[in-house]
């Protein structure tokens, strides 16, 4: 046991590389730890993998003896899934084969590649194994994972024997079984050239008509990949088999393709020759109607294409020359197609064979003009030799020299262009260099609109017209100077006729520099400028300046300007300026950059000004570009047909460029917060527009005929539209409550200091009144009760009209008495008389107030308490209508209080959530009607007599929602006596009203007051606001001219940190300290916080470093193009040609600034960046480097030497 054990150690350490891989052979066995102990040794039979290595080597005792100590080992696969049954197949060994199949191996187990002993039986050429394995019923249709069946394997490997013996079993093996993309095993056959396998294929039965999944047969394979043994055997045994060669070399697949196109697509001519030897047609069609001739021709092989040629001409010598002149789909033939792709061996063939030199397609295009699309020069070349004509023009009128510029550029030198246009002009009559295409352009157009330096130069020294215009009156000029060719324009400009049409116009009345400036090529228009453009207008009076404004091109702007200033307040048809069309276009950046050059700001045609265009259209860049300018007041001061002033439109339509307007108005000290010398400087002019101004507008507007109303006019305009169109932001913004604060201070709480204490007697004299009132005078009724030590008239709480009692006013109590009635009725006639003068001024709106009725309410019931006290008399109404009248007026006096600042925000927010409280008590009164009246309804025999009548029982149900119930009377005691009727309906109903209404209910509206806090905060400072300017605005109308000027400020500074000396100042310091510390968490704190403020100063800084890395990055550009034009320079004068040189690549049209936020959807984030807006020029369009294909390089003694006349040639240019 001892050897056997070394044995097998050294069998697993020596086997070679390629068998330690193979799963048929044993792993590594476990050695023993010790070898001198028999009873630690491994044995071989242990190992798992032993019973694969003894199938494979036929040992069947061993096999059988394993399997019946273990039969699961039957199922057992090794690392490759392979069974015992794989490894005896793949080893031919027949008798392990019939064991395992005895033993219940499954025949058609797969491994890992989904192969069965079959697949492997076939791999391995065991012909016997095959039968073996078919004869007890293996499946052969079974498919591995590549979809190859053993039928497939065989036809691979080569094995026709296999394949014959499968053959025999046609039950279980199909021979016509589709693989891999459907392939049968003869398409297999086909690919690898395979004739063994195809021949013995199609003895069994294989069937060659039977296509792929895309739709090729076996023929179409073997001619595809050039598999001559196998095409010729397909033809040879197709015709055994009763197909004739033409049904063969027939078939099609879903294009059409036959072999023999199949064949011409291989390239390969002994493919192409076995085809034509077994009779393929030529001039079959596929689905574009291409024959293999065309496939052919298009390949510029031009053996196979004499091979076609010359066994047509032996099938069909009649008829031969027809296939040269078969048309494709396009109505193509194959000398077009040769021509297209530029293979002049073939072209020169077809034309000796006598192809039609002149032929068009369906675009009435020649083989030249293909060959000229395709820059093919050595077809160009033949097609010239070979008698082409020079007139033919394709469906749109272009020629060869249309096509040459259009597609090939510069393919032909300028020796060879001037034959061809000589040869046109001699031979047919024709002017190649000025011949116009359908829309009338030249090929000098082309060459201008492309770039095409050597063309241009080409064509006109050549002697073409370069003032010829196409169907828009555009000329080659115009081309160059839309597409941004700046060498192109000055080659045209240094011709004889440059001078001459640099300023024609356009159909449109355009001259070149119109389109430059429109587009922004500031380098043509530099140029252009230069060579003496004069500055007219188009038919729509738009002079350059309007079209550079209208794109937005600023360094266009500033080079029209830097030669003529007088273009910068010309004004086209519609009287708009350039400003106006800037801002028409939604262009900031040059709206800016115009009003810096001091342009006028008027109205135009349509009593627009810019800035009425801007808040129109929604630019909200346009008019925050204005506002940031040095202008800006300018701007702001000129009235406004559209909006009565800009102001109010800004307000209507963008806010959040007002709330610039308002930041402009507020200037803070360059200083820390907390220092004694930091100020804050707010402006209040533009806050509210004057008397004076509002008249003046107002008769311009007249003047002019406008229907303009005037209603809204009125003053504090600015801030009641804000209000109306409820921009809280702007009027919480510290100039507006810095503003408000101004008013309240000059004029408004000493009105409102005055109304208050009228109103504090009013409420004084009402609670006197009814206080001093002493129940024990005498009754004019005797009968007189004591309750509770007070004496009252029996009848006075039964009887309304008729129980009354005299006021002795001759005492001092008395006189205290008449003197509060005489000021309540002052007060109330005088307020009645002020709600009528408010219903004839505010019309119906009146009625929409609820504050008018509770006055009315308060005067109506304090009238009636007070007027029959004159005379001594008090009835039950009055003292009823006294009890309304005290408690309106008291709550009236909340109201009073809204317009403190102080207080006013919570008073606002309380009556905001009482208006909530009561909405939803309205809509859930159903719900105490309802349980009110079952309550009635189950507990009205109640001895408390608290649910006798339906109004009680509603109301003891609203008291039990506060904790008013008293259950143990009502339900506990009635239920222990018997007394409680129906009580499971009673407890049924009382905890259903538990749920709803003490824990649902009151939870609804506890979350309805609490829980939208924040929106009630806002709406609570909106309305807050919004009182204090309807109190300030009318206080205004009221108040005379002169006294308004002189309370009224226009501007007002204010030192937060100076307080005056002594003891009260120092108090003042350490309570504006304390106020401040209190305000930082305050959530009710209006205005912009100084964390606030710290973070717009520190975005301004953030600006002011990117505009200095803005400029430094120019003055980088600025000196790489001095390098470029320097490295150039150094080019030309050693005479070395580069492709830049030959190509106008033209410039890059100016760069328009980002805009970080759109009009329509902007934020405040954008209008915080605008802070920080300059006036910025586009820069210099940077060079593609990457176009620059010839690279130089310039030895430092050739440079030393170059630098002497460069330096001149500069000082000469300059």
């Amino acid at each position: 046991m001892r050897r056997v054990a070394d044995l097998a150690h050294a069998i697993t350490k020596w086997r070679p590389a390629r068998d330690k891989s193979n799963p048929d052979l044993l792993e590594p066995f476990v050695t023993a730890r010790q070898r001198d102990d028999p009873e630690s040794v491994c044995r071989i039979e242990d190992s798992p993998f032993y019973i694969f290595r003894a199938s494979g080597q036929g040992l069947v005792d061993v096999v059988e003896r394993l399997i019946e100590e273990d039969p699961e080992r039957l199922t057992d696969s090794d690392i490759k899934g392979w069974t015992c049954l794989h490894h005896a197949a793949a080893r031919s060994k027949t008798k392990v084969i019939d064991m395992l199949i005895g033993k219940g191996a499954d025949i058609n187990a797969v491994d890992h590649e989904g192969n069965t002993p079959l697949h492997v039986a076939a791999e391995k050429k065991s012909r016997d194994v095959v039968r073996h394995l078919l004869v007890n019923g293996a499946d052969g249709n079974i498919k591995n994972k590549k979809e190859f069946a053993p039928i497939h394997v065989a036809t691979m490997q080569n094995h026709p024997e296999v394949i014959e013996e499968m053959a025999q079993f046609p039950k279980q093996v199909d021979i016509n079984l589709g693989g891999h993309n459907g392939g049968t095993p003869l398409h297999l056959a086909a690919i690898f050239d395979i004739p063994e396998a195809c021949s013995k294929l199609l003895q069994n039965g294989c069937k060659m008509c039977i296509p792929c999944n895309n739709g090729f047969y076996p023929m179409h394979m073997a001619a595809k990949n050039a598999s001559l043994k196998t095409l010729e055997m397909l033809l040879k045994q197709g015709e055994s088999m009763g197909y004739t060669r033409a049904q063969m070399l027939s078939f099609c697949d879903r294009e059409n393709n036959s072999p023999l196109h199949s064949a011409v697509n291989s390239g390969d001519i002994a493919s192409v020759e076995v085809c034509l030897k077994h009779g393929a047609r030529i001039d079959v069609r596929q689905n574009d109607q291409a024959t293999a001739f065309h496939l052919a021709a298009s390949q510029g092989t031009l053996s196979i294409v004499k091979a076609m040629l010359d066994a047509h001409k032996a099938a069909c010598p009649a008829d031969y020359a027809e296939i040269l002149q078969a048309r494709d789909i396009l109505n193509m033939t194959a000398l077009h197609r040769a021509a297209m792709f530029d293979h002049p061996e073939v072209v020169r063939y077809l034309i000796q064979e006598g192809s039609d030199v002149n032929a068009q397609d369906s675009e009435q295009r020649s083989p030249l003009l293909l060959a000229a699309v395709r820059c093919g020069v050595s077809s160009i070349r033949v097609l010239l030799s070979s008698g082409a004509s020079l007139a033919i023009r394709d469906s749109e009128k272009r020629n060869v020299l249309h096509f040459m510029v259009m597609y090939s550029g510069s393919i032909l030198s300028n020796m060879e262009l001037a034959d061809i246009c000589a040869k046109a002009q001699m031979n047919e009559n024709v002017n190649l260099l000025n011949q116009k295409d359908i829309s009338g352009c030249t090929p000098l157009h082309m060459a201008s609109e492309k770039g095409n330096l050597r063309f241009t130069e080409s064509l006109i020294t050549l002697g073409a017209t370069i003032n010829l215009k196409n169907n828009e009156d555009r000329s080659p000029l115009h081309f160059a100077a839309r597409y941004g060719r700046v060498n192109t324009v000055r080659r045209l400009l240094a011709s004889d006729w440059g001078p001459n049409m640099i300023n024609e116009m356009d159909g449109g009345g355009m001259t070149a520099l119109h389109i430059a400036s429109m587009n922004g090529y500031a380098k043509v228009v530099q140029l252009l400028l230069h060579k003496g453009a004069l500055l007219h207008k188009d038919y729509m009076g738009r002079t350059p300046l309007h079209l550079a404004a209208e794109g937005g091109h600023t360094q266009t702007i500033r080079l029209l300007l830097a030669f003529h200033i007088n273009l910068l307040d010309q004004r086209d048809k519609k009287s708009n300026s350039a400003l106006h069309t800037a801002s028409l276009a939604n262009k900031p950046f040059a709206c800016e950059m115009l009003l810096s050059y001091g342009c006028d700001y008027n109205d135009n045609g349509e009593d627009r000004s810019p800035l009425d265009i801007a808040i129109e259209n929604g630019y909200a860049d346009v008019a925050a570009s204005m506002i940031h300018h040095e202008r800006w007041k300018e701007i702001l001061d000129r009235c406004s047909h559209l909006y009565i002033c800009p102001l109010i439109g800004l307000i209507q339509m963008l806010p959040e460029v007002h709330k610039l307007v308002l930041d402009r108005c507020l200037e803070v000290a360059n200083t820390d917060p907390g220092a004694l010398e930091y100020y804050e400087k707010y402006d209040f002019e533009f806050m509210q527009v004057a008397h004076e101004k509002l008249r003046s507008c107002r008769k311009a507007i007249k003047a002019e005929n406008t229907s303009k109303a005037f209603k809204d006019f009125k003053p504090l305009l600015t801030l009641n539209t804000m209000v109306k169109y409820g921009r809280v932001e702007l009027l919480s913004h510290p100039v507006c409550l810095q503003f408000l604060t101004m008013k309240w201070k000059a004029y408004g709480f000493m009105f409102y200091m005055f109304n208050l204490a009228i109103y504090l007697m009013f409420i004084a004299s009402l609670t006197g009144a009814v206080a001093c009132l002493d129940p024990n005078l005498q009754w004019h009724d005797n009968q007189v009760e004591t309750i509770n030590g007070t004496r009252f008239s029996s009848s006075f709480f039964k009887n309304k009209t008729k129980v009354v009692r005299v006021i002795d006013f001759e005492d001092t109590k008395g006189h205290f008495i008449h003197f509060n009635i005489v000021y309540v009725a002052i007060f109330v006639i005088a307020n009645i008389f002020k709600e009528f003068f408010q219903i004839y001024e505010q019309r119906l709106g009146y009625f929409f107030d609820p504050v008018n009725y509770t006055e009315w309410t308060l005067y109506v019931t304090s009238g009636i308490f007070v007027f029959p006290l004159f005379l001594g008399n008090l009835t039950s109404l009055q003292w009823q209508c006294a009890t309304v009248a005290v408690f309106l007026a008291w709550f009236n006096l909340l109201l009073y209080l809204q317009r403190l600042d102080s207080v006013g925000i919570y008073v606002v927010m309380f009556l905001h959530i009482l208006n909530t409280v009561v909405r939803v008590i309205m809509v859930f009164s159903v719900l105490f009607i309802a349980f009110g009246f079952t309550f009635h309804i189950l507990l009205i025999n109640d001895r408390r007599g608290g649910f006798y009548n339906p109004f009680i029982s509603v109301i003891h149900t609203i008291l039990a929602m506060m904790g008013g119930w008293d259950f143990t009377s009502v339900y506990v005691e009635p239920h222990q006596t018997g007394d409680l009727p129906y009580p499971y309906l009673n407890f049924f109903f009382l905890v259903l009203f538990i749920i709803l209404m003490p824990i649902l209910f009151i939870n609804l509206l506890i979350g309805l007051a609490v829980g939208d806090i924040e929106m009630v905060l806002k709406d609570a400072k909106l309305k807050r606001l919004a009182m204090q300017v309807e109190y300030h605005t009318d206080l205004e109308e009221r108040m005379p001219t002169w006294l308004l000027r002189k309370v009224d400020k226009t501007d007002l500074t204010i030192y937060p940190n100076q307080f005056c000396n002594g003891v009260w100042g120092q108090t003042l310091s350490a309570l504006k300290t304390m106020g401040n510390m209190f305000s930082r968490n305050s959530h009710f704190a209006d205005g912009a916080s100084g964390g606030n403020r710290r973070e717009y100063e520190a975005q301004d800084a953030l600006f002011d470093e990117v505009g200095k890395t803005k400029k430094r990055l120019r003055e980088v550009q600025t000196q790489l193009d001095k390098q470029y034009d320097l490295l150039r320079l150094i080019v030309q004068k050693m005479e070395i040609v580069s492709e830049v040189d030959q190509y106008d690549e033209g410039e890059e049209a100016e760069a328009q600034p980002s805009v970080a936020a759109s009009s329509s959807g902007m934020k405040s984030s954008f209008f915080e960046t605008a802070r920080g807006l300059t006036r910025q020029d586009s820069m210099t369009p940077r060079r593609d480097w990457t176009r620059v294909r010839s690279s130089v390089v310039v030895p430092a003694k050739v440079l030393q030497q170059m630098t002497p006349v460069i330096r001149k040639d500069t000082n000469t240019k300059n």
